[in-house]
């Protein structure tokens, strides 16, 4: 069979479109991301709604969010207080955000990598953020409620 085949009797054609865990077939996650994803190494501490706090790893960073590795997975859209603290470029970025919790995926036997997405940014933050993901705070500055 063709991989380029698409007709009834092949479900899983290349060419056909469907959707896949909410992504369209043939597109990439990254695609429809609406802010660029850059990595990231530090230390997040994530404080829950409810109060429990856990330790957390950084794994990417964009201007509307934070994808952390926690050993724990928390409740789905949690809103949660988010400390994070990044060295880079000569630099130790710390600041505070509030954020949601949006998705998590198991990690191995790392524990779970979870996406926030931004709900309140600070000018601290803000600024951070610029320096983090290379946007200019002015572009941020919409996006901080």
């Amino acid at each position: 069979m063709a991989s380029g085949d698409n007709s009834a009797g092949n479900p899983l054609g290349a060419g056909s479109l469907g959707t896949i865990g909410g992504t369209k077939a043939g597109t990439s996650r990254q695609d429809e991301r609406a802010a660029k994803r850059y990595p990231c190494s530090g230390r997040a501490k994530v404080l829950t709604a409810k109060g429990r706090s856990l330790d957390g790893r950084m794994f990417d960073i964009s201007m509307n969010g934070v994808s952390l590795l926690l050993e724990e997975r928390i409740a789905f859209d949690a809103p949660c207080t988010i400390t994070i603290s990044v060295y880079k470029g000569g630099v130790l970025h710390h600041f505070q955000v509030q954020a949601r919790f949006v998705h998590a995926s198991l990690a191995g036997q790392s524990g779970f990598k979870h996406g926030f997405e931004f709900q309140s940014l600070d000018n601290t933050a803000t600024h951070a953020l610029a320096a983090l993901t290379h946007t200019p705070p002015s572009a941020l500055g919409a996006a901080a409620g």
